[in-house]
């Protein structure tokens, strides 16, 4: 049986399991090269799309869903917690969809997680219809009067994820323990929500 171990081809005989280097043919090297090579690039070029990013924002969005589903008889700070985790990631991923979608590519904005600064990469157009959505989700879970300035928020929330998936450091716990609130969670329930809505529209 022949088979390709460390870019290396290799022989193993079934019945002594003796391995054996075989020298490949230059011919044949290049050709599985570059079959790796365009492999590589479509796989690159698939994680890379605005689709895949969408996927990623989704995705967190579902987990918090599906965490707030099997956790909403325990209200307590292990599901705060979790969701001041996945809510934030999906705010960031659909941020980051919105802005290849618009401006073509992310630069180095991919290095970047803080809320409020990429929100204010978005064009006006897009902050606006934003706002709009999140005011309507506000509206829903009927807290329109205790309306909070979108970009107030992002400001108060704006490291939620890179600050609370650390949480249980002593340090962190001891200046971040004030987001894990269900109104903070609600809020940026919101802001996913919102962000959703824009996304399918674009």
């Amino acid at each position: 049986m022949t088979t390709t171990l460390g870019g290396k081809v290799i022989e193993r005989n079934e019945d002594t399991g003796i391995v054996t280097l075989i020298e490949e043919d230059p011919m044949q090297k290049a050709i599985r090269d570059a079959q790796v090579l365009l492999a590589d690039e479509a796989e690159i070029k698939a994680i890379t799309s605005p689709e895949f990013v969408l996927f990623l924002a989704n995705s967190a969005l579902s987990s918090y869903r599906l965490l707030h589903e099997v956790g909403l008889s325990r209200q307590n700070s292990e599901l705060l917690y979790s969701s001041l985790v996945f809510l934030p990631l999906s705010t960031e991923y659909f941020i980051k969809f919105l802005l290849i979608k618009r401006k073509g590519e992310l630069k180095n904005n991919h290095k970047i997680h803080k809320l409020l600064t990429l929100f204010d990469f978005l064009p006006f157009d897009l902050q606006a219809h934003i706002d709009e959505e999140f005011k309507n989700e506000l509206e829903k879970i009927g807290r329109q009067r205790s309306y909070q300035d979108l970009r107030v928020f992002l400001r108060k929330t704006e490291n939620a994820f890179t600050i609370i998936r650390y949480l249980f450091d002593a340090n962190n716990a001891a200046t971040y323990r004030h987001l894990l609130k269900p109104d903070n969670v609600a809020t940026l329930t919101c802001v996913s929500n919102a962000l959703e809505r824009v996304s399918k529209r674009i």
